[in-house]
């Protein structure tokens, strides 16, 4: 059987050929390594990007002028891209893959709530075009890695289709059940608890600071200890302590998925009262910072307002105050 599903029952033709293929749209940091994935494995992959410049170099992939052109070729195809409106047009725009003749299951790889997911799926469901959900966490790491986490639900036919595709760039698969938006829940969860857990973490070793501790040191005790987290041990030990900011998430999305969270929240009437407050202190640093920043450039934010700086010319020299057995 191929990745693609089922061939045709003719078995031969231009259409059943092409319908083989897997369909990638959206090669940014995240995109092109998952595609890269795909491709790795063996399987012939159609690639679109709005920017024609993310897609050179990639010699294992044919190139698609627009979605349509990329449902045309492919029976399966992936979305990975930056905004809510871009998958909205991905999907359902003018050249997009509701106009195509060949698929038949859409992979959403994106975070845009629960709502949006289930009004995409029954739009594109009204031409013969089923989706699935399937958004995924890890970062960029865990993309060029093939490591990631992935949450899907939607059709069990459209899972059977897709699911040796997402294992080529999963590490595990989380499967919330038959229906789209289940899975956008579980991933909106997650990740309003990465970004909490984040600007505990920056929050503890600004205290830390002023209370005349190294903050790699204190970084690096937090790892060890209980306070452990992937926002501490490896977002602000690799890319706060380090001024290096390029964790490889922006601002711009963290602000569509704190969005879909709040929108969840109060959908549901629960108060979170800490996830709100980080969630609200956010908003104020992407408003002072600006979209582009990446996401562990929230430091900033929290630096300007407390008179500290986390990192120094002494971070490196305070981890060989390590005392071991």
């Amino acid at each position: 059987m191929s990745a693609a599903g089922t061939p045709s029952a003719d078995g031969a033709g231009a259409s059943s050929r092409e319908s083989s293929a897997i369909g990638f749209i959206g090669l940014g940091r995240m995109g092109r390594p998952m595609a890269g994935h795909i491709a790795a494995r063996g399987h012939r992959v159609v690639i679109h990007d709005t920017n024609p410049a993310a897609c050179i170099g990639f010699d294992a992939a044919t190139v698609a002028a627009s979605p349509k052109e990329v449902a045309d070729r492919c029976g399966i195809v992936f979305s990975c891209v930056a905004t809510t409106e871009g998958y909205d047009d991905v999907a359902l725009g003018p050249q997009g893959l509701c106009a195509g003749t060949a698929v038949r299951t859409y992979v959403h790889l994106g975070t845009t709530g629960a709502a949006h997911i289930r009004g995409l799926a029954a739009a594109l469901a009204r031409v013969g075009i089923e989706t699935l959900d399937a958004p995924i966490s890890g970062g960029v790491v865990g993309a060029v890695n093939g490591k990631l986490a992935s949450m899907v639900s939607g059709p069990a036919d459209a899972l059977a289709r897709a699911r040796p595709l997402i294992d080529c760039y999963s590490r595990v698969v989380f499967d919330f059940g038959r229906k789209p938006g289940t899975a956008q829940v579980a991933k909106i969860i997650n990740n309003n608890i990465s970004t909490t857990n984040l600007v505990a973490a920056i929050e503890g070793l600004t205290l830390g600071i002023k209370a005349g501790i190294d903050s790699a040191q204190l970084a690096d005790l937090i790892a060890a200890g209980t306070g452990s987290s992937l926002a501490n041990d490896a977002m602000v030990r690799q890319h706060v302590v380090t001024r290096d900011f390029t964790w490889g998430s922006t601002m711009q999305i963290i602000l569509k998925d704190l969005c879909a969270w709040q929108e969840l929240a109060d959908e549901l009437k629960v108060g979170c009262p800490i996830n709100r407050a980080a969630s609200d202190l956010f908003v104020a640093a992407i408003t002072r910072l600006g979209f582009d920043e990446d996401i562990t450039a929230v430091a900033k934010f929290i630096e300007q307002n407390e008179g500290v700086s986390i990192g120094s010319a002494a971070r490196h020299s305070a981890r060989s105050r390590l005392l071991t057995p």
